[in-house]
């Protein structure tokens, strides 16, 4: 019995591992991708990986936010989103990290006024702004999909 725990918690890892490699893979691509299109000269293909790119950037900040700062005030959230903007691609891998449950990680977040996923999901519809309808909307869609 110990040895099949063992052989599947190393295939966990293994999946993890892959899966990471798979994610940053995905972004260096994406960006040499873009890069070249400009370097050909492939204006209306740039702009149009660019226009995808920039949505993804969106919506991976928008997915950071409601993790982590759907307690929160609007305005908080949206200086939150625009923190993790620029680091947007990476909230997966940042994701996976915090599931881990590491002490670190998660006193960094209770420090910046985030709720680690530890502390029973923090961007559950209700309990941001009670007068905010627009965000409970969106979270119960986040939270049915999730």
């Amino acid at each position: 019995r110990p040895r099949e725990q063992s052989l599947w918690r190393f295939c966990s890892h293994l999946t993890d591992a892959f899966t990471i490699s798979v994610s940053v893979a995905d972004i260096v691509t994406d960006v040499l991708v873009l890069l070249e299109f400009q370097r050909l000269g492939y204006e209306a293909f740039f702009s149009a990986s660019a226009a995808v790119f920039a949505l993804s950037q969106c919506c991976y900040a928008f997915l950071f936010v409601a993790s982590y700062a759907g307690h929160c005030r609007p305005l908080k959230r949206c200086a939150v989103f625009v923190a993790v903007l620029p680091f947007s691609q990476l909230v997966p891998l940042f994701t996976w990290l915090e599931a881990l449950h590491v002490t670190r990680i998660d006193l960094c977040l209770l420090g910046l006024g985030l709720k680690p996923s530890a502390a029973g999901g923090g961007g559950e519809a209700g309990q941001g702004d009670a007068g905010d309808s627009l965000w409970g909307f969106v979270q119960s869609k986040y939270q049915s999909h999730a």
